[in-house]
């Protein structure tokens, strides 16, 4: 059994958007000290220098990432001029972790961290699912499909 890709939610890119700002935060403020508080008074520059160029990524990546379920694995791809391709299979998966914030419960979705036993950090995220297609996830990866509930 080998579905169609799918795709992230269409409002994962305001997520994305936040997510890269944040990073971007402690830069900007350095830029504005850099500037002699120039960019404090044109803040037309700074929203051109954060959040078009964040916004932009957060489009491409949207459009780029993408999941699929095989028999054995779940398939995510992702990346424009560097494609990444992870195979992870379900028997290694161990986890599925759905994160909700405010946002996330008003939009109706959720961050899904899929985890397996080799720890640290999770093997996939996909930000940002459909509650619906979340859960699907979750049935398709931890074995509710397959045979065995778990």
């Amino acid at each position: 059994m080998q579905t169609e890709a799918r795709r992230l939610n269409r409002w994962s890119w305001i997520f994305i958007t936040a997510g890269t700002l944040l990073v971007l935060i402690l830069p900007a403020i350095a830029a504005i000290f850099a500037s002699g508080g120039v960019l404090l008074w044109r803040p037309e520059l700074l929203s051109l220098a954060l959040i078009l160029p964040s916004g932009i990524y957060a489009l491409v990546r949207q459009c780029v990432y993408n999941y699929r379920f095989t028999d054995g694995e779940l398939v995510v791809r992702d990346g424009l001029l560097f494609r990444n391709v992870r195979q992870i299979p379900y028997e290694r998966i161990h986890n599925v972790t759905f994160v909700r914030n405010p946002l996330h419960r008003v939009l109706g979705v959720a961050t899904v961290r899929i985890e397996t036993a080799a720890g640290g950090t999770p093997e996939a995220s996909l930000r940002v699912l459909s509650l619906e297609a979340a859960g699907e996830l979750r049935r398709h990866t931890l074995g509710e499909t397959r045979g065995g509930a778990m």
